[in-house]
């Protein structure tokens, strides 16, 4: 029985798979910006999942390290600081890391 719900749940997500290509197809022979809006839209909605599950696994992985770290070790790029010190003044003024003028 349980088998049969699985091949049923396939079946109808297949289905559903195959009416919207079919659909984007119409939508593609009658209007070129129409079709072209919706796969810019549904690629911006891809790109949010993907960054979405991304940024969630970063709690789950322990090598997650600062992009900082990551593009120092993998390229020749340099950085001197994170944030200039008049911006840590103003926006961090609890900090001890600024110089005291």
């Amino acid at each position: 029985m349980n088998n049969k719900k699985q091949y049923t749940k396939n079946t109808i997500i297949i289905l559903s798979w195959v009416s919207i290509l079919g659909i984007l197809y119409v939508l593609s022979l009658y209007s070129y910006l129409l079709f072209h809006s919706l796969s810019e839209l549904f690629s911006i909605i891809l790109a949010c999942g993907i960054f979405m599950v991304a940024w969630n696994s970063r709690r789950f992985l322990e090598n997650w390290m600062q992009i900082e770290s990551y593009i120092h070790d993998h390229s020749e790029a340099q950085f001197s600081h994170g944030i200039c010190p008049d911006c840590l003044r103003k926006y961090y003024p609890d900090l001890e890391l600024h110089d005291k003028d």
